[in-house]
């Protein structure tokens, strides 16, 4: 830590008093040592050394305890900044957990939990070594399975209905999307439709699609509008 006088002296106190309750070794360093710790990353004077956490191993979906329950699956998500802000919005919108794939995946490093604004910390992130054969169960489970993706069958968003069955909104990487298996188990596929989307579709010819978390937190919102209504 660095104790000279911030802005934020009251949060820096209250983290610092956090710290001696946990019973953590408290060391005081100059700021050109705290930079060095943190690879030139911004700390407001406090860098906490400890473990990378893992993924919690999940084979199956758990029975959904109501029609409203979400969660959120991604396969094959290796940007850690996506992974963070789709962790962040699943938190904030209250979905009931979150699945990742458990090769190929960004690690649940800091730089995910920043871009996640701290709640990879105190959600479980789940790792599936098999994301087709979960999907294809929790489909045989009465869990609806809904894939984003663009594909001649996908329907607008705004037409599936909320809280009428469990749902899985399952997302791919950024760049190649769900890989084909991962399609095949999911049980619908929807788009969002953005303001060139049909007849006009002409005015969104140089922006046509949106960013993989931007879209996750637009499907999460909309199946969890239920809830937070």
């Amino acid at each position: 830590a660095n104790t000279s006088a911030k802005k934020d002296e009251p949060a820096f106190a209250r983290a610092v008093e956090l710290a001696r309750e946990a019973g953590l070794e408290i060391k005081e360093m100059d700021k050109g040592v705290l930079n060095n710790l943190c690879a030139n990353r911004p700390h407001q004077g406090l860098v906490l050394a400890c473990e990378e956490l893992d993924a919690e191993p999940l084979k199956e979906l758990p029975k959904a305890a109501a029609p409203t329950d979400v969660w959120l699956a991604l396969d094959e998500v290796t940007d850690p900044q996506n992974l963070g802000a789709m962790l962040r919005s699943a938190y904030f919108l209250g979905a009931a957990g979150v699945v990742v794939s458990k090769k190929n995946s960004a690690r649940l490093s800091p730089v995910v939990s920043k871009a996640s604004a701290g709640a990879l910390e105190i959600m479980p992130v789940h790792a599936v070594g098999n994301m087709p054969v979960m999907l294809h169960n929790a489909a045989t489970n009465g869990w609806r399975v809904v894939a984003a993706d663009v594909t001649p069958d996908s329907q607008p968003l705004a037409e599936v209905p909320a809280g009428s069955a469990p749902t899985v909104i399952v997302m791919g990487s950024e760049g190649r999307g769900l890989r084909t298996m991962v399609k095949r188990a999911c049980t619908h596929t929807a788009v969002i439709s953005g303001a060139g989307f049909g007849a006009e579709k002409s005015k969104s010819d140089l922006v046509d699609s949106l960013n993989v978390s931007v879209t996750a937190g637009i499907f999460l919102s909309h199946f969890l509008q239920i809830i937070s209504a």
